[in-house]
């Protein structure tokens, strides 16, 4: 397994990130294999629990690699980071991207919560408002881009930041939550800032075979018409699957 150290350089990180590529391809594949054993359809309990129960061995394993992968993207691209505990702008962004089994993974995280139901409520009023904001369909890449730029604006936080800043979930945020640093200071974040040249966010990009792989895992879930989103998104795995525990 890879690790980094104090000596990794951006001319050493661009090896190692070949090499985590590669060890996330490898463990998504042994990932995938597993998850094609499972039924297509979750009829009970024991169905979804036997689900649950492969996203539990996976997940973890999956996010630090993936964890590491976005270090060694940071580090080779040789400037300083700005983003850091409390430093919470991009939780007002709407997340998008989601895959299907992350939101399964994130739903049986939060289930034994006193507060649950609390949470799938402020989610689906943060869905709500999306909607109401598209007033349709959207139909091209930059629609969506200004959906999601107006949404920002109306800086809604994610009901999963606590009142610290911290991510509340931080262990099981989804990997559109964690691909996303900045080069440039946290004031340059928010707001119409955003958009403005002084504004370094980053996204890091999985290579295209890992996503291709991602897709086809994802793939199996697709007749439970779970959508991409995050708040979107568990509402709809939470009318699923609410009736049955997770563990």
């Amino acid at each position: 397994m890879i690790s980094l150290s104090a000596t990794t350089t951006p001319k050493n990180a661009s090896v190692l990130l070949g090499e985590c590529s590669n060890e996330l391809e490898f463990a998504l594949n042994r990932f995938a294999k597993d998850w094609g054993k499972m039924p297509t359809r979750v009829k009970q309990q024991s169905d979804f629990q036997r689900l649950i129960a492969i996203l539990d061995v996976w997940m973890p394993e999956l996010y630090s690699i993936y964890d590491r992968y976005i270090q060694l993207s940071a580090i080779e691209k040789a400037e300083p980071v700005f983003c850091g505990s409390g430093c919470s702008t991009c939780c007002k962004h709407y997340p998008t991207s989601i895959e299907p089994f992350e939101l399964l993974y994130l739903h049986a995280a939060l289930y034994n919560r006193e507060d649950y139901g609390n949470i799938i409520y402020a989610f689906h009023q943060r869905a709500s408002i999306f909607q109401k904001l598209a007033g349709g369909v959207v139909n091209t890449a930059q629609e969506e881009d200004e959906l999601l730029y107006t949404y920002f604006l109306k800086n809604i936080p994610c009901p999963m930041l606590a009142k610290d800043g911290s991510c509340s979930i931080y262990a099981f945020r989804p990997m559109t939550c964690r691909m996303f640093i900045s080069f440039s200071e946290p004031k340059y974040c928010g707001g119409t800032n955003a958009i403005s040249e002084l504004n370094r966010n980053y996204v890091v990009e999985l290579p295209d075979h890992i996503e291709v792989i991602l897709s086809q895992i994802s793939y199996r879930l697709h007749s439970l018409e779970i959508p991409q989103h995050l708040f979107a998104g568990l509402v709809r795995v939470n009318e699923l699957f609410g009736a049955f525990k997770p563990h």
